[in-house]
């Protein structure tokens, strides 16, 4: 039974007993077998960063850099957009690194939830394309507080 299948019959009430038992089981076997086979997504020590971002920016290619450096892949914890985000982190998460769009860097700014980046640490800074440099609401109070990361 696939997952919105099992959500809408529980939801409606129309789920025998014996689905359930049947899904609840699936669910515990999942759970108990999972240590048992190697993950491509397994976290990465507690001492490397933890980067909080949308899924997908964990894939193998897009950090192949940052793993020849530093020898294993930052943890990565994903948020499905920027509002569960932005209240995770609000709760007390504190990843070390995560990507708004710029649209949001304003109201995650003034929330006092993320902090200026220096680019004069960037070695690439100065081969980043103009416009990217001048997203608008990037920069707050002449503090530069996203980074086009992406491409460009």
């Amino acid at each position: 039974m696939e997952k919105n299948e099992f959500l809408d019959k529980l939801a409606s009430r129309k789920m025998s007993r014996r689905e359930f038992k049947t899904a609840l089981a699936s669910f515990g076997l999942g759970l108990a077998m999972a240590p048992m086979f190697p993950s491509r997504g397994r976290a990465a020590a507690e001492d490397e960063p933890i980067v909080f971002t949308w899924s997908g920016y964990e894939e193998e290619g897009l950090n192949e850099p940052y793993k020849r450096k530093y020898g294993e892949l930052p943890n990565f914890s994903f948020f499905g957009d920027e509002e569960e985000a932005f209240a995770k982190i609000r709760a007390g998460y504190k990843p070390d690194i995560s990507m708004p769009c710029s649209y949001k860097i304003p109201e995650w700014s003034d929330a006092g939830i993320i902090q200026p980046i220096d680019v004069s640490r960037l070695s690439v800074w100065g081969d980043i394309i103009p416009s990217l440099k001048n997203v608008p609401g990037v920069v707050v109070d002449g503090k530069r507080y996203w980074v086009c990361m992406d491409w460009g």
